[in-house]
């Protein structure tokens, strides 16, 4: 068993242009989409670090879970993999993340996370914490993933530059899947047709 934390990192900066408009604050069943996600991850985390727009931090800033953190990211040709590694550096100099601890990645984009399969990605990860975890249902592979703070430098290094498939395929040994009750890990939103699904 670990005695370190798991801290959250929710890259949440796309500009959403498939979709039409802000969808990280487009109510899904009356709430913000995005609030959804972080009511799913904050209950297992120590803290978690919300790395968004400073326009969706404004909207909702009043509304976050306590133990979130923002961290600004406003540029429009930012990937996802730079929103992480942004969130790490937060998570770094305000959280003091160390090496015993986790880090806990999801998208702010997938609604129908359930709070359960987080928390049973979580107590897998801190029942081995030098292992990889990963929520998969149905055999396929989705969200959160789970991983030690001390692979931190290979994710801020040029073999993640092209995103996490990279440090999943260089652990693969150490890669545990959790399977997962609900489909909500495998299922984000791009377009509003994926909401109607």
């Amino acid at each position: 068993m670990s005695d370190g934390r798991i801290i959250g990192v929710i890259p949440a900066a796309g500009r959403s242009r498939r979709f039409g408009g802000e969808k990280q604050l487009h109510p899904v069943d009356g709430t913000p989409l995005l609030l959804r996600v972080l009511a799913a991850v904050c209950g297992s985390c120590a803290a978690t670090v919300l790395v968004t727009r400073q326009s969706v931090w404004d909207a909702l800033a009043t509304r976050v879970p306590d133990g979130v953190h923002f961290a600004a990211a406003d540029d429009p040709d930012a990937e996802m993999i730079d929103s992480i590694r942004i969130g790490i550096a937060a998570a770094r100099t305000r959280l003091d993340l160390g090496g015993d601890d986790g880090v806990l990645v999801c998208p702010g984009d997938l609604p129908r996370l359930a709070p359960a399969d987080v928390a049973c990605c979580c107590a897998r990860f801190s029942a081995e914490p030098e292992r990889l975890v990963v929520a998969s249902h149905g055999g396929r592979r989705g969200h959160p993933l789970i991983f030690p703070a001390a692979l931190c430098a290979t994710v801020e290094g040029p073999d993640c530059d092209g995103g996490l498939r990279a440090l999943l395929g260089r652990h693969a040994r150490d890669l545990v899947e959790v399977a997962c009750e609900s489909d909500g890990v495998l299922h984000d939103v791009d377009t509003r047709a994926d909401l109607a699904e």
